[in-house]
């Protein structure tokens, strides 16, 4: 005769109770894993969108970079589109700048581009802003070339744009001791220049206009026999003070009456050199 075996109401209870706390907490354990592996997915997805973002990035930029390495042409625009002074010419002298574009264009070595095309620009800016350029042109340049001066002389390197005719700088070294305000007031005589023919002083170039004299008092008085520094070029010792001469002489020129200033500068711009390609 098989035994039977009786099981309590209250041991069943227990069973009963053991099993469902024990597949409450898998079924918790499984929610926490699953919300874990979520935002492990979600990390790992957004790390992966950023660095696929970055590398897009840089194989977009790369190619344009390639192409001006391989592209003589494309070099040859960069330099040129650096170089401040030429661009009132692309805009409003074409003529001009095609020329120029050719210059670069016939220069077989890349890195003596931008000397062969600031030796270019020099004469031509020469012609523009000393024979071409208005009364008011001139004095909005002698301004800016004032401002040219402050900027160098702060920078203790004055003579590059005091006398540029003497000084071996290349537009870099020049663009690097003015600041972009100066660049820009420079740039901006010189549109002004290129899009306006207004009244132009008639004056003898062997004969100094009667307010000269005034100017010239006064750097005797300030300056005795140094205020023939301005006449020195490169043979001064003293580079300082001969920058120093030159910044006077433009503060005392551009302080006479403006009916007065016209035959001055206009006068004086064809003595002294105030182009400096930058």
């Amino acid at each position: 005769m098989q035994s039977q075996t009786h099981y309590s109401p209250k041991k069943v209870k227990r069973v009963h109770s053991s099993e469902l706390k024990y597949l409450a907490t898998n079924f918790l354990i499984l929610r926490i894993w699953g919300y874990a592996m979520k935002v492990v997915f979600i990390v790992i997805g957004f790390i992966f969108i950023i660095f696929f973002m970055l590398n897009r990035c840089s194989h977009q930029q790369l190619p344009a970079n390639t192409q001006d390495a391989n592209n003589p042409i494309a070099q040859r625009q960069n330099i040129l589109d650096q170089i401040v002074l030429l661009q009132p010419l692309k805009q409003y002298a074409s003529k001009d700048y095609e020329s120029i574009q050719q210059t670069a264009n016939g220069v077989v070595n890349v890195n003596e581009i931008e000397a062969s095309v600031s030796s270019t620009l020099w004469w031509k800016l020469r012609e523009i802003i000393e024979k071409k350029a208005d009364d008011e042109g001139q004095r909005l340049w002698a301004n800016a070339y004032l401002q040219q001066l402050y900027d160098a002389k702060r920078k203790g390197d004055c003579f590059p744009i005091s006398f540029p005719l003497y000084s071996k700088t290349s537009p870099q070294q020049r663009r690097a001791l003015l600041s972009q305000n100066t660049q820009q007031q420079s740039s901006e005589a010189l549109t002004y220049i290129l899009t306006h023919n207004g009244k132009r002083s008639v004056v003898d170039r062997m004969q100094a206009p009667e307010a000269w004299s005034q100017v010239a008092d006064k750097l005797r008085q300030d300056y005795g026999a140094e205020a023939d520094l301005i006449n020195s070029g490169e043979t001064a010792e003293d580079k300082n003070k001969q920058c120093e001469v030159v910044v006077r002489t433009f503060e005392y020129i551009l302080s006479l009456p403006q009916e007065q200033q016209g035959p001055v500068i206009r006068w004086f711009l064809d003595k002294h050199i105030s182009i400096g390609i930058f």
